[in-house]
């Protein structure tokens, strides 16, 4: 019989931090539903990407336009590409934050990218975080943090 009291929890910044009940995506399912929406359709993998950026995140960034400038600054040919692969399995750093590393093709060059990920949580407040964007309460829910460029090799 399974327990329904059972909490979910992980040290976070020194700290154990509880929540009600474990995240229902880890951090390669997000990231695999990002890419494929992507390859999909620009337009909406663009809005699945925002959706699941920390909320400072999508601040600094600028919002969505801000994002979505970003993206084709930074990153040349993700949006028009038909080829992306996760080189590697996510690589937790501790128990709130880690990342995964992809690959995709623009033109003729295989370029690696970095998404940086963390857990989502009011950590002062001892809070689940509240995402207005999403409209959703973040219960240590994995987000993006960040994103780079890690090389453009032929």
């Amino acid at each position: 019989m399974e327990n329904k009291n059972k909490k979910f929890c992980r040290k976070c910044q020194g700290k154990i931090f509880c929540v009600h009940k474990e995240p229902e995506m880890s951090p390669v399912e997000i990231q695999t539903l990002i890419l494929t929406a992507i390859l999909q359709n620009k337009s909406v993998g663009l809005q699945m990407l925002y959706k699941y950026m920390m909320p400072e995140y999508r601040e600094k960034l600028g919002g969505f336009r801000g994002m979505e400038k970003y993206i084709t600054q930074n990153f040349p040919g993700f949006l028009e590409t038909e080829f992306v692969k996760i080189i590697d399995d996510f690589k937790e750093e501790d128990e709130c934050s880690g990342y995964m590393e992809i690959e995709y093709k623009d033109a003729r060059i295989n370029r690696k990218i970095k998404i940086r990920m963390e857990r989502a949580f009011d950590y002062i407040a001892n809070k689940p975080l509240n995402d207005r964007y999403a409209k959703e309460k973040l219960a240590l829910y994995w987000r993006i943090i960040g994103m780079d460029i890690l090389n453009g090799k032929n």
